[in-house]
């Protein structure tokens, strides 16, 4: 009769009691307080390993004043693995008491070995501040390091941009000559084609006149045989001669003698017209490729004038003066994580020990029997 009131006066099993909670807690406070400084002192020994294995980086910044080219222009600089191929090549001072080191031997030297051209692209980074403005960062394991590469790579950057100007400048000059002896070749080629026909079309007009001026020269030589050879027969009776026969004779020698002379003439002409023109022709030619030769060497002198005025203006705003930490650790991070930790941890214990002692260690029908 009394278990029953009793079984009915207690609180039902899913609502929380806060004051128990709190016994609770206050009961396994040791055990809590244990597991907490065991987690402190994880916490505590790996922030003091890792404060000790973390190797420093510093980083060095150059903010730079871009006048020309664009700041985009010169960023895609520092995309281009041969820029970061030279500057692998140069020298640094102070790394070691005597002589220098290049950078790559100096990347060599870093834990780990890095030195490659991939590994420099990723400690060298280049950012737009502002419209004018680039800001060149550069990341190594020395301070003095880190310092002294900023300010060469500004260094290297100058020397590249001017380089790769004059290399420009020298493939369009290559480029504008090839163009122009090609060019000065085409004219060659095609002033000899129309000599040759000139001189073939020419000489097929003065073989004709040739030709026929000799053709009237027989024919004038063959008048004057004719009146000789009647001279020669009528030569005994001179006062038969007949002198209609003759004056015809005469007539016929002075009309080709005037064909002959005529043609000769003609002939004449032709060959100083032929020359004349193939003179002409040779000159206009001449002139045509100096012409060309001038125009050529005027793109090049043009190219070099503004080559000359697109010259990089880039000025240093803020050098590299010093280099900062970047991976600096912070030690009190890591043992408050594992300080939080602990207390869950000793809290989810102790109620955890409760949770089992109340379902799994007490026997069934205990309640009942009391």
């Amino acid at each position: 009769m009394d278990s029953t009131p009793q079984a009915f006066s207690r609180p039902p099993d899913d609502e929380i009691d806060l004051a128990d909670l709190l016994r609770q807690l206050w009961g396994g406070r040791k055990i809590i307080i244990i597991i907490t400084i065991i987690f402190l002192m994880i916490g505590i020994g790996y922030s003091y390993y890792k404060s000790h294995q973390t190797v420093k980086e510093f980083q060095s910044q150059v903010t730079l004043f871009v006048e020309s080219p664009s700041p985009d222009s010169l960023l895609k600089v520092f995309s281009y693995p041969p820029f970061f191929t030279e500057v692998l090549q140069m020298e640094l001072t102070g790394i070691q008491p005597n002589g220098t080191l290049s950078v790559k031997e100096v990347l060599d030297k870093q834990i780990p070995p890095q030195g490659t051209v991939a590994s420099l692209m990723n400690r060298i980074k280049a950012s737009k501040g502002d419209a004018t403005t680039l800001i060149i960062s550069v990341q190594m394991q020395d301070m003095g390091t880190a310092t002294q590469l900023a300010d060469r790579v500004v260094q290297k950057l100058m020397q590249y941009l001017k380089e790769a100007q004059l290399t420009r400048v020298e493939k369009t000059q290559k480029i504008l000559k090839e163009d122009s002896v090609k060019n000065i070749q085409l004219l060659i080629d095609n002033s000899s084609r129309n000599l040759q026909h000139l001189i073939k079309e020419s000489s097929a007009n003065l073989q004709s006149l040739n030709d026929a001026c000799i053709q009237a020269e027989s024919n004038y030589l063959q008048s004057q045989q004719v009146l000789s050879e009647f001279y020669a027969l009528n030569s005994k009776g001179l006062k038969s001669i007949d002198s209609l026969e003759v004056k015809r004779l005469n007539a016929d020698i002075k009309m080709k003698g005037n064909v002959y002379s005529g043609l000769y003439r003609q002939l004449e002409q032709a060959k100083l017209s032929a020359k004349n023109q193939l003179g002409l022709t040779q000159l206009a030619a001449q002139k045509q490729i100096d012409q060309v030769k001038i125009d050529a060497a005027k793109q090049i002198d043009q190219i070099k004038l503004n080559a000359g005025k697109q010259q990089p203006v880039i000025t240093v705003l803020e050098p590299a003066t010093g280099a900062t930490q970047v991976n600096v650790p912070k030690p009190i991070k890591i043992p408050l994580i594992m300080l939080f930790l602990g207390l869950i941890a000793g809290t989810g214990i102790v109620f955890g020990k409760k949770f089992y002692i109340k379902n799994f260690s007490e026997s069934p029908g205990r309640d009942n029997v009391e």
